[in-house]
C-alpha cells in the first residue's frame, strides 16, 4: 500500500490479481471509541464512483410541511422548463423548490386515495380515481380529447365501414361523406344523433340553415349539393355511462408503444 495521510478515505484500486485494496481505510467501526482512527462509523450513504473512490451520496432535507396527505408528486421538464407538482389532499400545487414556496393551481373532487401524474405527448396529466385532468402552470382543465373520424368517405346512400375507434373520454365523433349523384343528401350515421357540433362542405363550415336533422335519429339532410362534394359532420352521440366511469375511476397510468401511440 502507498503512504497517505491518516483518516483519509482513498481510492479503490484494482490490482492485476483483481484484488481490491482500500488504502488506509479499515472499514466500518461503529464503536464509540475508534482506537486507530482509520475506521468509519458513518458510511451508509457512501457510494463507489467510477474512478474507484468513495463519495457521499446526496442527502435529504425537508422543504415543505403539509397538513394533508401527499398523494402524488411529479418533477420533470414541461416545454423545456423544470417543474415540480404535488397533489396534497385535494389541492394541486406548483412547487418552487429553490424558494420553498408553492402555489395552488386547482383542486380535484377527491381528497384521499391513490393518484398519479403522468406525462404524455408534451402534456402533464393527473388521475385521481374520479377524473382526468390536464395540468398547466396556473390551472387544471378537463381534457376534451381527440374527436375521432369514425367514418371516412362514406356514400350518401348507406353506412360505411368504421374508420377510427371512438374516444372514451368524450361523446363526439366525425364522419366524412363523398357525394356521388344526388342534389339533396340524406347522410346516415351508425347511431342516434344527440346534437350537431358542425357541418363542413368542401372544407368550409356552413350555418345551421344549410342542413337539417331528420326526424329519423340517425340522418342529416343537406340540400343543394353536387356530385364530388365532400361533407364532414361533427356530432354528439349518446355513450354508455358505465364505460366512461370505468375509465375515469383509474388511479394508475402506464404508457405503451412510445410517443406515437394514441
Amino acid at each position: 500500500m502507498t503512504n497517505t495521510k491518516r483518516n483519509e478515505v482513498n481510492k479503490i484500486s484494482t490490482k492485476q490479481n483483481d484484488r481490491l485494496s482500500f488504502e488506509h481505510f479499515k472499514g466500518i467501526d461503529t464503536r464509540s471509541k475508534n482506537k486507530d482512527g482509520l475506521g468509519s462509523s458513518l458510511i451508509s450513504n457512501f457510494r463507489i464512483t467510477p474512478d474507484g473512490s468513495l463519495k457521499k451520496r446526496y442527502g435529504y432535507k425537508r422543504l415543505f410541511n403539509f397538513s394533508n396527505t401527499i398523494r402524488a408528486v411529479w418533477t420533470g421538464r414541461l416545454s423545456g422548463t423544470f417543474k415540480a407538482y404535488a397533489l396534497v389532499g385535494a389541492s394541486v400545487l406548483l412547487l418552487d423548490l429553490a424558494a420553498k414556496r408553492f402555489t395552488e393551481i386547482g383542486t380535484v373532487s377527491t381528497n384521499e386515495g391513490k393518484a398519479e401524474f403522468f406525462y404524455y405527448r408534451s402534456k402533464l396529466y393527473l388521475i385521481d380515481g374520479a377524473s382526468i385532468h390536464v395540468v398547466t402552470d396556473d390551472a387544471l382543465r378537463t381534457p376534451f380529447g381527440y374527436v375521432p373520424l369514425v367514418g371516412k368517405d362514406w356514400s350518401e346512400t348507406y353506412v360505411g365501414e368504421p374508420y377510427e375507434s371512438k374516444n372514451l373520454l368524450n361523446d363526439h365523433a366525425r364522419i366524412s361523406y363523398v357525394i356521388k349523384d344526388v342534389v339533396s343528401a340524406y347522410l346516415r350515421t351508425d347511431e342516434p344523433i344527440v346534437a350537431i357540433d358542425a357541418v363542413f362542405i368542401n372544407g368550409v363550415r356552413v350555418g345551421e340553415d344549410k342542413y337539417t336533422v331528420a326526424t329519423l335519429p340517425r340522418t342529416i339532410i343537406v340540400p343543394n349539393v353536387a356530385p364530388g362534394d365532400r361533407i364532414e359532420i361533427c356530432y354528439q352521440y349518446e355513450r354508455s355511462p358505465e364505460i366512461a366511469s370505468e375509465l375515469l375511476s383509474c388511479k394508475r397510468a402506464a404508457l405503451f408503444g412510445g410517443i406515437n401511440s394514441t
